[in-house]
């Protein structure tokens, strides 16, 4: 577990190697660049900051900086998208520059930020079992929640995530995490029951 003060100068090594910084305008992918002149104004530049400092995050950093180690492997990058959500996949994860941009999910459950990131490093290379090159499926959503995010939130005192929205233009639906049902649309659970889907307020 790396201390408190390994923590601040792993992040930093963290951003100079692994955000992705263009500097053309014209280049493919300057879209996703953080822009180096302000990357530190970013909202989502200080949640991720926030995230290196818990226990979870710290592990996660170094497991990311130890691995520039191995030969071979295309760098992990941290992208910007203003685009859309937060997103992992196997060789990046991306973040809107305002991100977190909502305090509570379409679910109802209360968005934890620093629970979120764990959760997109859940789609990435860094996790035992991931698959190289498959479409992330609303059961590995599913599977990011109960193995990431759910024990960060509990870890931050906040209650688990009991569904989860899959906001895809062709296939939304929302799952429940406990029993692994999925139903069209939009769901909230009942807090008495988080077994229970019901219609969100």
């Amino acid at each position: 577990m790396p201390s408190m003060n390994n923590r601040d100068h792993n992040f930093d090594k963290f951003v100079k190697q692994h955000f992705y910084v263009e500097k053309d305008v014209y280049a493919d992918y300057f879209n996703f660049s953080w822009r180096k002149e302000t990357i530190i104004y970013q909202k989502a530049y200080q949640t991720l900051k926030d995230y290196s400092k818990t226990p979870y995050g710290a592990v996660m950093i170094k497991k990311i900086l130890f691995e520039l180690r191995v030969p071979g492997r295309p760098l992990f990058q941290v992208r910007k998208d203003d685009s859309d959500g937060a997103k992992g996949s196997t060789n990046f994860i991306t973040f809107p520059s305002g991100f977190p941009l909502a305090t509570v999910l379409e679910t109802g459950d209360k968005v934890d930020a620093l629970a979120m990131i764990h959760h997109e490093i859940g789609h990435t290379r860094f996790t035992p079992g991931h698959k190289p090159g498959v479409e992330v499926s609303i059961q590995d959503e599913r599977i990011a929640v109960i193995r990431r995010e759910n024990p960060a939130r509990m870890y931050n005192k906040n209650e688990p995530r009991y569904a989860y929205y899959n906001n895809d233009k062709d296939n939304k639906i929302t799952i429940n995490i406990i029993t692994g049902e999925f139903k069209a649309g939009i769901w909230a659970t009942d807090k008495a029951d988080p077994r229970k889907f019901i219609k969100p307020k």
